[in-house]
């Protein structure tokens, strides 16, 4: 693990995983949407890859994560992606959210 991580934060620890370097991180989100999304998120190509809204939600997220302000955990924020996904519990259609957990 790098670093301490609060109880708040366990589903950015699925996403990180063991390793901890910038390019293992975001080959470790990649492979969660994958799995929660399957060929809807292959598919997208640029959508989803570095320079992408998406990518730059999750860097402002990953540079977040773990800081508090007033004594709270920073909030998240949202990460949009368009995509076609019906039906998803990890998908917000009306906002193209992606849910992580």
């Amino acid at each position: 693990m790098c670093g301490p991580r609060t109880k708040n934060n366990a589903r950015w620890l699925r996403i990180i995983g063991p390793k901890c370097g910038a390019t293992q991180i975001d080959k470790n989100l990649h492979k969660l949407m994958e799995k929660k999304f399957g060929e809807r998120f292959t598919e997208l190509g640029a959508k989803k890859d570095m320079g992408s809204l998406f990518m730059k939600d999750f860097e402002i997220n990953k540079r977040i994560f773990g800081k508090q302000r007033d004594g709270h955990p920073q909030k998240l924020i949202p990460m949009r992606l368009e995509m076609n996904s019906p039906r998803s519990r990890f998908y917000r259609k009306d906002g193209h959210i992606v849910l992580t957990t």
